[in-house]
């Protein structure tokens, strides 16, 4: 049985939040019109916005980064032919180039080729046009040396003849504002340090006479920053070497010229990189072959002053029998000692301090494979550790990794060459002690012979070395000569020419949803802070007093008509008015059941309006019916039925009219319709309902009348009202839509519970009639589709009820 009930319940709870969302659904439908106009105000205010905006155009471009590990194509072959120079790395890694594409420094020398840190702009009625490319005048700013610097400038000029402008300038970190007049090309005074002047371009034209033009100046770093967030470089797929360059602005030409520098650029810094190699070994070659000349020099001196010191004139001939006997290791030793010597000079080089954060030599002679192998390594790593230098600070952890990987390499290369020097000198000694040997055998050789050869063999050594790094120098500049470019411009930038953005229909779109929205949340928040009843629904839901009948809202043109129903009529208000007379049958179940007390919440619901029509129409069913204003504090329906009546109910009440005939008034509306005012307001009137004479009153009034309707106080302000119930029939408890409070339903549930007001039902006045909606109307809670919402009040006033 528990379940049952609260099945029940849970039903009831679903059928209220169904008929909320319904309620709130008619609400919106019955303002469709403010929806419309909303729609329309909103639609059209965000296409204004839009065309005011300034359009934003794309370009894009296509590159393909060259991968040598890869090789293939004819610049593989070409370079290929050059790999024993050992200059050619490992293949590039596509992110990183990603990354050295989206950097600040690339970006920096863009902004600087293109002077991109000074813009110009042309404002009109609706938006700012951009004047790049177009600008009739060029703005420059100098420091005391003549050179460009940075400064955060806004400037505004008006060309006022050919020669003359006038210029607003501002510079915001340094609290600096000037204006005045200047010729073109004049240099102005800024502050102690900086300058400017404006000159005219070959694009100026009188078209731009007494035109302002907006001059902003934003310093390199800045600028090359903002232009980053409009460059995306993305990879279209994971198997070529492709990448494409996206650049948004608001100035199509300005884009494509970003794009096609920013190649250029990074073209120009990869062969920087590239070259990095070869040239630090064109300068080592070039100081060993400075010293290898001067070392010639004095060996060749040796060879003049033992030549004349034994008048010899050919050496050749002198020391033919050493060299014949000595030749088999006269060229060993020749090629140990010129390699000894590199190794010497390739430690001295790791050694110096100087060149501890530049490239290695690479191919000068050092024959061992894994020493040049390591050497390659780390050339490798440090071009891409300075290329990853730019973007990144040395503190960044990734670039911390870096950087002991490459110190790592380089002390496997010093180990490496102090390895090869111990051989090498191992292999020499044994050489020379080889050849010492073989000299020893020549016992009879004269002793200027062995002095010559001596002299002879240190001067070919000498000799060879020197030729050798000349070839070597040759080698390498060749290996300038090719260094090729990383990027190949697979397409050019280029765009439609159709601003991406704004874009108009999806700006007018959300102008729509916002006008629909807009008002939709506002009658929802109306709806949900509003505390007022708007229907018998509202009440439904609280309490379960009975509502007895629906009232509609007059008609326009009637608001201020006391009397609104009509004795044949057919209309919506007089047909409430019957179908709450037959509703009324159902709460008088004798036939002695006459009288129908008015009641309300608060002033002004309505009471005295329902009373006289009420009334009337039971007048007009041929019910004889008479109407008391009990209502002693405002009388507002005597005011409304006779307000120059003298004789009433309070003439009765105090005693000065005993015969209650002669207090009963007759309405001219109809022959059935009789009435009692209050002629005034007594100062005492719930001690004169406490007497005897309202009892008296009533049993007269049951038996000469079919219906007595009794207009009284509100129910919970004053206590006149409880007192004239003890002798009513039927508490009607009328309320108004839109002007009953909510909050007061539990107190009216309790007045129906504690029986304060006998066989109590609730009338709703004031009923906003919906076309094409649902609603409750009369006779058992349903008839004419006089739907939920706010009634439109007459307020607290004496007179308006209605």
């Amino acid at each position: 049985m528990e379940n049952q009930v609260n099945n029940i319940q849970q039903n009831k709870e679903l059928e209220e939040s169904s008929i909320d969302i319904r309620e709130l659904l008619f609400m919106v439908i019955n303002r469709w019109w403010i929806f419309l106009i909303s729609v329309v105000i909103c639609a059209g205010a965000a296409f204004l916005f839009a065309k005011t905006q300034t359009p934003i155009y794309q370009e894009e471009a296509m590159i393909l980064i060259r991968d040598e590990k890869a090789g293939g194509g004819s610049a593989f072959e070409q370079t290929a032919l050059f790999e024993d120079l050992g200059v050619f790395g490992k293949g590039l890694v596509l992110e990183n180039e990603i990354y050295i594409l989206q950097s600040t420094p690339l970006m920096t020398s863009v902004v600087e080729r293109l002077n991109l840190q000074v813009s110009y702009q042309q404002n009109t009625i609706f938006k700012k046009n951009d004047l790049y490319g177009t600008s009739p005048v060029h703005f420059t700013i100098l420091n005391k040396l003549g050179q460009r610097n940075d400064l955060s400038i806004v400037a505004s000029i008006k060309i006022l003849d050919s020669n003359t402008y006038a210029y607003v300038l501002e510079i915001p970190a340094q609290e600096v504002e000037m204006e005045g007049t200047a010729d073109f090309n004049q240099i102005i005074a800024l502050n102690d340090n900086n300058s400017f002047s404006i000159e005219k371009t070959e694009l100026y034209s009188d078209d731009f006479l007494n035109k302002e033009i907006k001059i902003s100046v934003t310093p390199t770093y800045k600028r090359a920053k903002a232009l980053l967030a409009n460059l995306s470089v993305t990879r279209p797929d994971k198997v070529t070497g492709v990448l494409n360059l996206t650049m948004k602005d608001s100035n199509p030409k300005r884009a494509k010229r970003i794009l096609d520098t920013l190649i250029a650029v990074y073209n120009a810094d990869a062969i920087a990189d590239k070259n990095k190699i070869a040239q630090n070994t064109e300068d080592f070659i070039v100081n060993r072959i400075r010293l290898i000349s001067g070392e010639l020099e004095e060996v060749d001196g040796k060879v003049a002053t033992l030549m004349a010191e034994n008048e010899i004139t050919d050496v050749a001939t002198a020391g033919g029998k050493i060299a014949d006997q000595g030749l088999k290791y006269a060229e060993k030793v020749k090629e140990v000692e010129i390699e000894y010597n590199m190794i010497q000079y390739m430690k001295q080089y790791l050694a110096n301090p100087a060149t501890k954060d530049d490239l290695i030599p690479a191919n000068i002679g050092i024959t061992d494979a894994g020493v040049q192998s390591l050497i390659n390594n780390y050339n490798a790593q440090k071009i891409e550790y300075d290329r990853l230098l730019n973007s990144s600070g040395k503190n960044n952890p990734t670039m911390r990794n870096h950087y002991k990987a490459l110190e790592d390499t380089r002390l496997a290369v010093i180990r490496s060459i102090d390895n090869l020097l111990e051989t090498v000198k191992i292999k020499r000694s044994s050489l020379l002690q080889q050849e010492k040997l073989s000299r020893t055998k020549i016992s009879d050789a004269p002793k200027q012979q062995k002095e010559i050869q001596d002299v002879v063999r240190q001067q070919s050594i000498k000799q060879e070395l020197y030729m050798y790094l000349l070839k070597k120098r040759e080698e390498n500049a060749l290996t300038l000569a090719v260094t090729e470019s990383n990027a190949k411009i697979v397409e050019s930038a280029n765009g439609t020419g159709v601003p991406i953005a704004p874009r108009t229909m999806m700006y007018v779109l959300v102008g729509i949803v916002l006008g629909i929205a807009v008002p939709f949340i506002y009658i929802f928040l109306w709806e949900f802070f509003n505390t007022k009843v708007r229907s018998r629904v509202d009440i439904e839901k609280v309490i379960d007093v009975p509502v007895i009948g629906e009232i509609p809202e007059k008609p326009k043109g009637r608001e201020d008509d006391d009397i609104v129903v009509s004795e044949n009529g057919n209309d919506a208000l007089t047909e409430a008015f019957r179908m709450l007379h037959s509703n009324i049958q159902f709460f008088l179940h004798e036939p002695s059941q006459k009288v129908i007390q008015l009641i309300s919440t608060v002033p002004g619901e309505g009471k005295s309006y329902t009373a006289l029509n009420f009334s009337l129409s039971l007048a007009y069913l041929g019910k004889k019916t008479i109407v008391v204003d009990m209502d002693l504090r405002k009388r507002s329906l005597s005011k409304k039925l006779d307000p120059r009546c003298k004789k009433g109910i309070i003439q009765y009440l105090i005693g000065k009219e005993d015969n209650i005939s002669n207090i009963i008034s007759h309405s001219a509306a109809s022959a059935n319709l009789h009435y009692i005012v209050c002629e005034k307001t007594p100062p005492n009137a719930t001690q004169l309902l406490l007497t005897d004479k309202y009892e008296k009153l009533i049993d007269y009034l049951k038996q000469y009348y079919d219906y007595i309707i009794v207009d009284s106080t509100p129910a919970q302000y004053v206590a006149d009202a409880s007192v004239i119930n003890k002798f009513a029939d039927m508490s009607l408890y009328v309320s108004r839509i839109g002007i009953l409070d909510k909050r007061y339903l539990p107190s009216i549930q309790n007045l129906a519970d504690t029986n304060k007001f006998k066989n109590m039902a609730i009338l709703l006045i004031a009923v906003p009639i919906v076309k094409n909606g649902y609603g409750y109307g009369y006779g058992y809670g349903y008839g004419y589709g006089y739907g939920y919402g706010y009634g439109y009040g007459y307020g607290y006033g004496e007179e308006s009820e209605a």
